[in-house]
């Protein structure tokens, strides 16, 4: 929620020449500018690359000392060079300021539902004009910026936005489809002095002020944009973009791998994958679940999913709550438990989303454990978050009930082959096969004893084993 009194209420790139900028993996929401560009503004700058960014509810009011009064573009707005830039540039050798305006790199980016404003100096108040995207201020005919494998509010309005249309560009559809949790904004102007035109700008986040705070000034929530997940409504950012690494200086790991905003390796769940639009690179999963019990665990690391953080390892009070993992299948499973073999005074939890708080004891769940789930009726559990590359998970002498957080299957032996030695057997429910729901795994036993072939994504697993180890998943 950043505010200017002029241009580029996000980023703004005042004159930095033909400086080579990369702009990339920036969430660039809820900003105000009172001129141009209430995300991100442009001037005099010849060689930007703008990718992998999400530029979401930014606002323009028209209400800087300078404006034109007119409604201007809130997501990016790039200006007209200079008279001494366009000089400069002309006179590099081989050189030339065509097409005369900053013409960036614009790809993989969402540019959504960012909000043009004009004052009412009648009535003293803003108003609202159109969604506008991306401008060429001040340009002509033919003066267009030039997006791809992008998300656009309006793909093909061309008659008030300044773009060249392109196949690859999609539009963005419903925000809260989107996004974990978009948040609105509402903006309020006050004529100084009652000057009408001099205008103070207010930012009002709706819903996320403390009512129990007497001066109602403590933001308690601030939006979420990473890319959600549903099994109904097929996310549009996601899979829709393509591989930026060539644009250089694309921000990697330590192994080389392109990462998104929160570090997370692109593309996801393999390198093999097509790549997200925007900032965050997101993976969801689904599962069928089935009347009755089900042994399950979640294969994703649940970054970015509400209030989540970045995921827990182990078994510990971090990671996120059992309704919001479970949101997709809310009012269709009675109770949940967990089995956490390290907490030997008390290892089973319970979370029952129709008992009193003082009742439930499993307050998180992340990508380590498994969980029983029973379930009234059958349904599909979706699942938003990131394949984690090593995932360690510590076991306790005895039992422990472990989840597989991994996206594709791997032989049991293969699986845990570092403490073959410490592992008795291990057991895991399958309720689609109503016929044998238990299958078992035991190394000691003749082979045609263990029916438990493959540790699989989502499966649930108890594990017996001698002495205190860690299991330590790889997911290649």
């Amino acid at each position: 929620f950043n505010l200017a009194n002029d241009d580029g209420g996000g980023i703004r790139l005042l004159q930095p020449r033909d400086y080579p900028i990369t702009i990339v993996n920036n969430i660039v929401a809820n900003n105000v500018s009172t001129d141009l560009g209430g995300g991100i503004a442009l001037d005099d700058a010849s060689d930007v690359t703008i990718v992998n960014n999400t530029v979401v509810r930014n606002a323009t009011t028209a209400t800087a000392e300078d404006s034109d009064g007119l409604p201007h573009a809130a997501g990016l707005s790039v200006e007209l060079y200079s008279t001494a830039f366009t000089t400069y540039l002309d006179g590099l050798p081989g050189g030339s300021s065509a097409p005369g305006y900053p013409d960036p790199v614009l790809l993989n980016n969402i540019f959504c539902e960012n909000r043009a404003y004009t004052w009412n100096p009648t009535t003293s108040e803003l108003v609202f004009d159109s969604f506008f995207d991306l401008e060429v201020f001040a340009g002509g005919a033919g003066d267009v910026l030039h997006p791809t494998y992008s998300l656009l509010t309006d793909p093909n309005d061309t008659a008030q936005e300044d773009f060249s249309p392109d196949p690859t560009n999609k539009a963005c559809g419903n925000l809260t489809q989107l996004f974990v949790n978009p948040v609105d904004t509402q903006l309020s102007g006050v004529a100084f002095r009652m000057e009408p035109t001099f205008v103070t700008i207010v930012i009002i986040t709706v819903d996320v002020w403390d009512t129990t705070n007497p001066q109602h000034i403590v933001p308690v929530a601030l939006g979420n944009y990473h890319l959600s997940a549903s099994d109904t409504s097929p996310n549009p950012a996601r899979d829709a973009g393509t591989d930026p690494t060539g644009i250089g200086n694309f921000p990697t790991d330590g192994q080389g791998h392109p990462i998104d905003i929160d570090g997370d390796i692109r593309p996801q769940p393999d390198a093999t994958s097509p790549y997200d639009i925007g900032a965050d690179e997101a993976t969801a999963e689904t599962m069928q679940l089935y009347p009755g019990w089900n042994l399950i665990s979640l294969p994703l690391a649940l970054n970015g999913a509400p209030g989540s953080g970045p995921a827990t390892l182990g078994h510990s009070s971090g990671g996120v709550s059992p309704a919001e993992v479970l949101a997709s299948i809310a009012g269709n499973y009675e109770r949940v438990y967990a089995f956490l073999g390290c907490d030997a005074a008390d290892p089973w939890k319970l979370y029952d989303p129709a008992a009193p708080g003082s009742v439930n004891d499993l307050g998180s769940l992340d990508h380590t454990i498994g969980i029983w789930v029973k379930m009234t009726q059958k349904d599909t559990l979706a699942i938003s978050g990131v394949a984690p590359t090593v995932t360690s998970i510590p076991l306790c002498a005895g039992w422990n009930l472990v989840g597989y957080p991994a996206t594709t299957a791997k032989p049991v032996p293969d699986v845990l082959a570092p403490i073959a030695a410490q592992v008795e057997r291990v057991f895991y429910y399958d309720a689609s096969d109503a016929a044998d729901h238990w299958k078992m795994y035991d190394p000691n036993a003749p082979k045609f004893v263990s029916d438990l072939t493959e540790f699989v994504p989502g499966g649930g697993y108890w594990i017996l084993v001698t002495q205190d180890t860690v299991l330590t998943i790889t997911n290649n």
